[in-house]
């Protein structure tokens, strides 16, 4: 994944894993996880340029054992997907600062 327009900002001692559509980081006791996902897009067949859509939240979603903060932000051609995934609720804070400190 090209996230080079992108600034992701995350923790020493994250390890990074890259996939062809996204980038993770884990911290060392899995207890908190960053994945971002990059679509981009372009002119469609007309020669027009779409709109770029709305971001998205954040929101918090609690799933079995974990908080899962999620949304998207945009740039011109791409919109970044983000879930910032943490097991305590005292966490929340850093999840929302770390959404913001992504640009």
């Amino acid at each position: 994944m090209d996230a080079t327009k992108w600034q992701i900002p995350h923790g020493e001692g994250y390890r990074e894993i890259q996939n062809e559509d996204s980038l993770q980081y884990i911290n060392a006791d899995l207890s908190r996880t960053l994945y971002v996902s990059l679509i981009t897009y372009k002119n469609n067949p007309r020669g027009t340029t779409p709109d770029a859509p709305a971001p998205v939240g954040p929101v918090i979603e609690f799933d079995v054992d974990k908080y899962h903060l999620k949304g998207t932000k945009t740039k011109p051609g791409e919109v970044l997907v983000i879930v910032i995934t943490f097991a305590r609720k005292d966490d929340e804070t850093f999840g929302r600062q770390l959404f913001a400190d992504i640009h």
